[in-house]
């Protein structure tokens, strides 16, 4: 790492997470309000954040112009928030859906501005804190859609289909449940995600590989690469030794062994007898 590399940044070579004095009371505080707030709506599960607070990057300063932003998703549970129907068609976790909006109006924005007045942030630096759903048909839709992607993109490789266009590449939100998470209340559903995508075996690892493991890595270490040069692949080399690479692994590193997932897993009954 050269002279000029920020020096926390030597730190996160052997750590996944840096969170400095300063850090960890923005996410006290960000934890506490989500508490306040959960009393009011309980369909608020659980809190993972990134993003510089996490990282040891963000600034310290006394102008609230000049703080760092913070960066978080706030996961709703769809079957504790009374919403309709369609809750269960299976919309991806990214979908801008009428629930999604709804949501976002009722719980998104009117935390964000709490958040803002009681800890002094402005709205830009509060934009990054996203609401998002799940249920269990949201998780295995966009599970199995990840397995239909990565089934016809080997099939393509060994020449045995048309080569898959880069936007035909599913889109999903659970991974960002693996992000560093404040408290152990989305423990369930992590837990349950895994579960089914061991149920997958082989093509299971590769899409934790593809999807967890990638987009996370991508979305926790995109900045800091930014301006390292010749520096920033070794960076990267070390940076991916610190995430788990396989289903059994996560399971490992998360912890979760004992966890019970949240959701039964649905027998499939054949319908040919």
């Amino acid at each position: 790492m050269s002279e000029q590399t920020d020096p926390n940044l030597d730190k996160l070579e052997a750590h996944r997470f840096q969170v400095p004095e300063h850090s960890a009371d923005v996410l006290h505080q960000f934890r506490t309000e989500v508490r306040a707030f959960i009393s009011d709506h309980p369909e608020i599960v659980g809190v993972t954040v990134y993003g510089s607070q996490v990282k040891g990057t963000a600034r310290e300063t006394g102008d609230p112009n000049g703080k760092s932003d913070v960066d978080a998703f706030i996961f709703i549970d769809e079957d504790l928030a009374s919403l309709p129907s369609e809750a269960n068609t299976g919309v991806s976790t990214t979908a801008e859906s009428d629930n999604w909006q709804q949501v976002n109006e009722k719980i998104g924005k009117p935390f964000r501005d709490i958040f803002s007045k009681n800890a002094g942030y402005t709205e830009q630096q509060m934009k990054d804190v996203r609401v998002r759903l799940l249920s269990q048909n949201r998780i295995d839709n966009d599970i199995n859609a990840m397995s239909h992607y990565l089934t016809a993109l080997i099939k393509s490789e060994n020449g045995q289909g048309e080569r898959l266009p880069l936007d035909q590449r599913p889109m999903s939100d659970v991974a960002r449940l693996f992000h560093l998470q404040l408290g152990k209340n989305l423990d369930v559903y992590r837990s349950y995600v895994l579960h089914e995508l061991k149920q997958f075996g082989e093509i299971g690892d590769k899409i934790w590989e593809e999807f967890f493991y990638q987009d996370n890595l991508s979305q926790e270490n995109g900045k800091l690469v930014k301006g390292m040069g010749e520096d920033a692949i070794q960076f990267q080399e070390k940076r991916k030794k610190l995430y788990p690479h396989t289903v059994d692994q996560a399971i490992q590193y998360f912890q979760l062994g004992e966890v019970e997932p949240k959701y039964k897993r649905e027998e499939k009954v054949d319908s040919s007898k």
